[in-house]
């Protein structure tokens, strides 16, 4: 499915000015650090672009207001149900109720969490990318999200952020009769909604599987686990922690090759897949 759009203009340009209807409380702001996109050329290569968008909004996201929405959302995400977003809060539908409670439901306590959301974008055809610098959402080993874009980074004064994997630019398309931000803020909503659930579900896990914490009151991380387990005795063995991540994923990795070659990249470029990431990727994988 192609994510072909054309950018409906709003006519706000200055910096303070409100975004759509939809979401006013985003506003324009000045770019607040550098952003930088690791890609390859077509030889494969790694290289690194400094990237400058056309314009940058700020605002505040809250995916639920309270945990019985984040229960009944769970269940409908998990399911791949589709689910209204407004204003950036998830509203699970009367269905919600009449389905099967989740297993992880249980889990979901102080759901409530705001966001401080950063958006960039860019010259069309390329995607908006998204960020949270409140609270900061990055990759580092102790703590590794499965969805986040590594290859696309906000570096401010003391730290990095990496943009959300809102989803896949070759199987999702935007409607081009309608504005692209309140759209793409809809699927960054939920982004951020699956990513509260994946917190709070998480579970500390060693070597071979082995469960070493249960993520249930994470003050008790040190006190609680057993005096001989793994990572006690040897600190150095690596954990991770592993949480629920509702609803199917976009494909990765090898699989990008079942792709349409004529389809839109799934980078979010907007450059058709076979003038993309086709050539490398065909190379890196055939062998």
């Amino acid at each position: 499915m192609s994510a072909t759009f054309e950018l409906v203009a709003n006519n706000l340009g200055e910096a303070g000015s409100p975004a759509f209807p939809e979401y006013p409380q985003f506003t324009l702001i000045e770019a607040p650090g550098r952003l930088h996109l690791a890609t390859r050329t077509s030889a494969g290569l790694p290289i690194m672009e400094e990237m400058t968008p056309t314009r940058v909004w700020q605002g505040l996201i809250t995916p639920f207001e309270m945990d019985e929405d984040a229960r009944l959302a769970l269940r409908m995400l998990a399911a791949d149900r589709a689910i209204s977003v407004h204003g950036g809060s998830l509203h699970p539908g009367p269905e919600a109720h009449l389905m099967q409670p989740h297993p992880a439901e249980s889990r979901l306590i102080g759901t409530d969490v705001v966001f401080d959301v950063l958006v960039t974008e860019f010259e069309a055809p390329a995607h908006p990318w998204a960020f949270s610098l409140s609270p900061a959402i990055f990759q580092r080993p102790q703590k590794f999200h499965p969805h986040l874009r590594s290859d696309r980074s906000l570096r401010l004064r003391s730290r990095e952020l990496h943009a959300f994997c809102v989803y896949s630019s070759a199987e999702f398309a935007f409607d081009s009769h309608r504005p692209l931000l309140p759209q793409f803020l809809n699927q960054v909503a939920i982004f951020l909604a699956k990513h509260v659930i994946w917190l709070k579900t998480q579970r500390l896990f060693g070597p071979n599987g082995i469960m070493v914490h249960d993520g249930v009151d994470m003050s008790t991380v040190m006190s609680t686990v057993p005096s001989d387990a793994i990572w006690r005795i040897v600190p150095l063995t690596p954990t991770r922690w592993i949480g629920f991540w509702p609803g199917s994923s976009a494909v990765n990795g090898v699989d990008h090759l079942s792709l349409n070659p004529e389809g839109e990249c799934w980078c979010g470029k907007g450059k058709l897949y076979k003038d993309c990431c086709l050539p490398w990727e065909r190379a890196q994988y055939s062998g």
